[in-house]
């Protein structure tokens, strides 16, 4: 990840501000980018036990002005 995840000393996040987080660009994702599926696990502290919850507001607000735009034109 780009970001820096900063805890405290109860293991919760301090570091959960928009300003802390680097969004990936073509740069900084590495040509080859293994990914494997995990079934398993449980994150009590996070957002309805999400693992990210940043992106799909950010694409969500580049849909609708993509959608705009277009229909505007």
């Amino acid at each position: 990840m780009l970001e820096e995840c900063l805890t405290n000393s109860d293991g919760l996040v301090v570091s959960d501000s928009t300003w802390s987080y680097k969004i990936p660009t073509i740069d900084t994702i590495p040509k080859q980018f293994n990914v494997e599926i995990l079934n398993s696990g449980h994150h009590e502290k996070h957002v309805l036990s999400s693992k990210a919850s940043g992106e799909p507001p950010l694409l969500l607000a580049v849909s609708v002005h993509s959608a705009t735009r277009e229909a505007s034109h």
